[in-house]
């Protein structure tokens, strides 16, 4: 299962992506309990998500074009963001640095995170980056993530 949120900033609803490209809102199929990622990995519920893709048994308002709705970030409600950073050699020299010994660990806001666009007033809100944070060690943005991972006790 390809797991996603899609919405604007703050009405994030869970989905799950089908084969098609187009999204299944969970939201749509059971409100009292696909409220959110966090409740729904809490509440152990992924089994009962993948039977209703296996079975096919959703209402057509369910499934959405994620373009359109908007793609928010995979768990909006996180609680806290660790990011590991030059965690490997070609990493660093891209920036024009010496590898560190070990990798770096550092906070992000929880505020950081975004979706590839939010939908606002039918507009796709794209993000807009100062020119002053252009480094010159590497010329320009560095703002790629190798993958995001969820550690942790259920719902905590």
């Amino acid at each position: 299962m390809r797991l996603l949120s899609l919405g604007r900033r703050g009405e994030e609803r869970p989905a799950v992506l089908l084969e098609d490209g187009m999204a299944l809102d969970l939201s749509r199929l059971r409100p009292e309990i696909f409220s959110g990622w966090r409740r729904i990995l809490a509440d152990g519920r992924l089994d009962e998500i993948h039977a209703a893709l296996v079975a096919g048994d959703w209402p057509d308002a369910a499934r959405v074009d994620p373009a359109r709705e908007g793609w928010a970030p995979p768990v909006p409600e996180a609680g806290k963001v660790i990011c590991l950073g030059r965690n490997y050699k070609a990493h660093a020299e891209e920036q024009n640095v010496a590898p560190p010994d070990h990798p770096m660990l550092f906070p992000k806001l929880t505020t950081a995170l975004i979706g590839a666009a939010y939908v606002l007033s039918s507009i796709a809100v794209a993000v807009l980056m100062p020119a002053a944070s252009v480094t010159k060690a590497t010329g320009g943005f560095d703002l790629w993530v190798a993958w995001a991972e969820v550690f942790g006790l259920p719902g905590t």
